[in-house]
């Protein structure tokens, strides 16, 4: 098995982090399964309380990372860099829903910048690596990207943003976007990756996977997080996550943590990746393959998508 794991979970104010939800489950099951996790995240005193409560808190290391910034990814990518000389799994985890905002000084839209293309250039930054760990000679797990993603990406734009008039420029204006489809698009982006980045592998990294995977309705703290975010009252803001915690999870409408995790978490270490050759595939709850989007499916829209995606970030390539 791995002897190396970057789980990819982001801890940011207004969404599930490595310290709760099913980035804490995640890496619960994955260190139970005798994984080194690396946590990636924002908050590091948060990071560290989570990480004391795993089972196997040994199997776990705290790292700084916060995805809103550019230079921060690829400092992170360096000191990961001297930290591990091989990298099995790169899991990404980090989601936001958040009003329209511009990051400065990249000139970026948040929900796009946090969901997607931080997370674009911390695996074109870590690829190198897992080619490397991909080609050992003991090596026969391969090296899996992991993109979690979700079904809400089939109700982002159906023209123009992610379209044939994909442009940072349309990404950024607030009179083509809307919280609910800022957040969709960037979800829709996250499995166009992993698509295209399938098709820009060369022969020499044939055991790297990477695929995409929708937990399902899972009752984390993001609903209270964005609720608040987005001006709600906390006692508003409560009674919904309440409904979700306690109601529609009984029911069986939303998931639990545990069960929210399982089909990343399926992806990190099931060797049906290996065997089936699982390559630029969505999965849905519980390790399920959907079919294709006609977005993720159009081979001009994710090179597009990911040439857009290069030229944003290659100041930190």
């Amino acid at each position: 098995m791995p002897s190396n794991i970057l789980f990819s979970q982001f801890s940011f104010r207004f969404h599930s982090g490595a310290n709760s939800g099913i980035g804490y489950s995640s890496t619960q099951l994955l260190t139970n399964h005798g994984m080194h996790v690396v946590m990636a995240c924002r908050n590091l005193k948060k990071c560290e309380a989570a990480r004391t409560t795993l089972t196997k808190p040994k199997l776990a290391t705290c790292m700084f990372l916060d995805l809103a910034s550019l230079p921060s990814v690829k400092s992170f990518a360096t000191d990961f860099a001297k930290y591990s000389v091989r990298l099995d799994v790169l899991l990404l985890n980090g989601g936001i829903i958040a009003p329209h905002e511009i990051i400065q000084p990249f000139n970026i839209e948040k929900t796009f910048l946090v969901n997607y293309l931080s997370h674009f250039l911390l695996t074109k930054l870590l690829l190198p690596l897992l080619k490397h760990t991909s080609n050992l000679s003991s090596n026969n797990f391969g090296a899996r990207i992991i993109s979690v993603s979700s079904d809400a990406h089939a109700y982002s734009y159906k023209e123009g943003i992610l379209g044939s008039a994909l442009s940072i420029d349309s990404i950024n204006n607030p009179s083509l976007t809307n919280v609910a489809q800022n957040y969709a698009q960037a979800k829709l982006a996250n499995i166009m990756l992993t698509t295209e980045l399938n098709n820009q592998l060369d022969e020499n990294s044939k055991h790297v996977y990477a695929n995409a995977a929708h937990p399902g309705l899972v009752a984390t703290n993001l609903f209270l997080n964005s609720f608040l975010r987005l001006g709600f009252s906390r006692s508003t803001a409560s009674i919904i996550q309440y409904w979700f915690e306690n109601i529609l999870t009984t029911f069986g409408i939303a998931f639990d943590l545990k069960e929210g995790a399982m089909t990343q978490v399926y992806l990190c270490l099931s060797m049906d990746v290996v065997n089936n050759n699982y390559k630029g595939l969505f999965f849905v709850p519980i390790a399920g393959i959907a079919p294709a989007d006609a977005f993720v499916s159009n081979r001009t829209l994710t090179k597009n998508l990911y040439e857009l995606s290069n030229r944003l970030v290659e100041e930190y390539l």
